[in-house]
């Protein structure tokens, strides 16, 4: 498709319920000079100053990758197959990285119908996504610009219609993923109750995700999102912390300690001790006992 914009400068239809205002597609293979000026002056923006518009906007970035801002979201790498969700009168910029350029498309739009969406979907606190899959969010956008390229004054309620088959998916995707990240977390909640109750065994991450039913990949991110370690990683701080406890509670040697909380050997017990207290199982136990 060639690079195209249409701006329903003045409504075709005072339709209360969902309106188009514009839409577009552009493809950058290099980002220099971005955006171009060929859009209505309220819709031109720099990097430096960024704008504001008045209405809301969908942007589907389909290849490449770049950088997005607002006021309530910090500058941040965005890829192919992010969504961009723009609001009235919220300062935003965006532009594609230099040496990868994008696909983009957006539409604008406004009515009872995007406003009651827009904000339900503000509620999951961000203003960009990411989905695993969204070959069928394009598919729509594409349908939605080709017929606005093609007989764009015969075909308004058809774009508005698809306008609002883009909504809906998007609230669905929304939905889906919320419940898989509140599956997930729950499966991090029991899977550190599962470790804490099995320290002195030898424990294998993938197993552990299998036990709590999810798959290891996203048990991994999510565990990670949770609590800023790896599976792994927190398993070892786990022992670490109980080895500590036994040390300034118990006359137990190290080389029970290791074997109670689960490490492979006393050596291994005694050198990862070292290198994450600054001192020897034995020398901490005495430090703790002069205080």
């Amino acid at each position: 498709m060639n690079n195209f914009n249409k701006y329903w400068l003045i409504p075709q239809q005072n339709n209360q319920f969902l309106q188009i205002l514009n839409c577009g597609y552009n493809s950058y293979n290099e980002a220099n000079d971005y955006p171009q000026n060929i859009h209505p002056e309220e819709y031109i923006f720099s990097w430096e100053k960024g704008r504001r518009l008045q209405e809301y906007q969908l942007v589907f970035i389909a290849r490449g990758g770049g950088l997005f801002e607002t006021e309530t979201t910090n500058s941040t790498s965005i890829s192919g197959g992010t969504l961009l969700l723009l609001y009235p009168d919220r300062w935003h910029r965006y532009k594609p990285n230099p040496t990868t350029g994008w696909d983009e498309y957006w539409i604008g739009i406004q009515g009872n119908y995007a406003i009651a969406v827009l904000e339900n979907i503000e509620a999951f606190g961000h203003e960009h996504y990411c989905f695993e899959s969204s070959a069928d969010l394009h598919d729509l956008f594409i349908k939605l610009t080709n017929l606005a390229y093609q007989d764009w004054q015969n075909s308004t309620p058809l774009i508005e219609g698809i306008a609002a088959n883009i909504m809906g998916l998007i609230q669905y995707k929304l939905a889906r993923e919320h419940e898989k990240e509140t599956s997930s977390t729950n499966a991090v909640s029991k899977a550190i109750l599962y470790m804490q109750d099995h320290l002195n065994e030898l424990l294998d991450m993938k197993q552990v995700a299998k036990e709590m039913n999810i798959g290891y990949s996203l048990f991994r991110k999510r565990f990670k999102d949770v609590t800023g370690f790896s599976p792994a990683q927190y398993l070892i701080e786990l022992r670490l912390t109980k080895a500590r406890k036994l040390l300034k509670e118990t006359n137990l040697s190290a080389k029970e300690i290791a074997f109670m909380t689960g490490f492979e050997s006393e050596q291994y017990f005694n050198r990862l001790f070292k290198s994450k207290n600054l001192s020897t199982p034995n020398s901490f136990r005495k430090v703790g006992l002069i205080h």
